[in-house]
């Protein structure tokens, strides 16, 4: 049994042959032939590669209208505005496609590079046009004036396969009563705040920090977030205050009604705490 993989080296290639050819005028969204070149299998638990070859068929529905693929020049602002919503959108059926996968499969960052540059290449060109290192995970360079000396492994909690799963991850919860029944990834779309960053919350506050994965605490946060309102510095300063709070309490125990207490008793502070920053 095996799964693919794609080591930072070999998607650092890829990556680099991707560019000269979309530089030529190529479609590297539907270019094939790269996979015996670059990915290696990884001996482990079964991977079913058409159930997910299919999903990924399925969110591609979701690029909006007008959209061409592998170009990121000329967007206008509605395309530009749909494209950065877009994560909020795929979070929950990126988890849910990948969620029953084996720990050991979603524990390899090689994994997650194959994912980006094959079966979701489309999204990666669409949300990620640049193609930068810590977009797909794979290898940055260090540069004295200009010069490449060496390179960095990149933190793979920016890589976009990975932040999108792990949004749907933190959004997740099938006992939530207030959206439809089966809409158990509500949350995931739930930021719709004037004067509040949805990627900031879910990027700075939830995903790349442990309180993504404290139990009720990331859907009580958003909850918190989308009803109180809060603007953009004082969603920061709730999240570091809560953050806080982490090291003597056992957050992850809490079911959501004492979780949201928790939340809600820090917003008074956090306002106050964003109100003399800004003054």
């Amino acid at each position: 049994m095996s799964y693919p993989g794609v080591s930072r080296r070999n998607a650092t290639k890829m990556v680099a042959e991707l560019k000269r050819l979309r530089s030529s005028g190529e479609n590297i969204e539907v270019l094939e032939g790269f996979e015996e070149m670059y990915v290696e299998l990884r001996p482990g638990p079964e991977y079913d590669r058409q159930a997910v070859d299919r999903a990924a068929v399925r969110m591609r529905e979701e690029l909006p209208q007008g959209f061409e693929p592998g170009k990121s020049q000329n967007r206008s602002p509605e395309i530009r505005s749909s494209l950065i919503n877009l994560e909020a959108v795929l979070a929950g059926p990126m988890h849910s496609a990948l969620g029953e996968l084996e720990v050991e499969i979603l524990q390899d960052g090689d994994f997650w590079r194959y994912l980006a540059l094959f079966p979701f290449r489309w999204y990666l060109l669409a949300r990620e046009p640049e193609l930068q290192p810590q977009d797909y995970g794979g290898l940055g360079e260090k540069k004295i004036d200009g010069e490449v000396v060496g390179h960095f492994k990149t933190n793979m909690k920016y890589q976009l396969l990975l932040r999108t799963y792990l949004w749907g991850k933190c959004a997740f919860d099938e006992l939530d009563l207030a959206g439809t029944p089966g809409e158990t990834y509500r949350r995931a779309t739930l930021l719709k705040v004037d004067g509040l960053s949805t990627i900031d919350v879910w990027h700075s506050h939830i995903i790349r920090i442990q309180m993504g994965q404290l139990g009720k605490i990331p859907v009580s946060f958003v909850d918190a977030c989308a009803e109180t309102p809060v603007s953009t510095n004082e969603a920061r300063e709730l999240e570091k205050l809560i953050t806080r709070i982490k090291h003597t309490v056992l957050m992850d125990v809490y079911n959501y009604d004492e979780a949201r207490a928790l939340v809600d008793s820090q917003i008074a502070a956090a306002k106050s705490r964003a109100e003399i920053k800004s003054s």
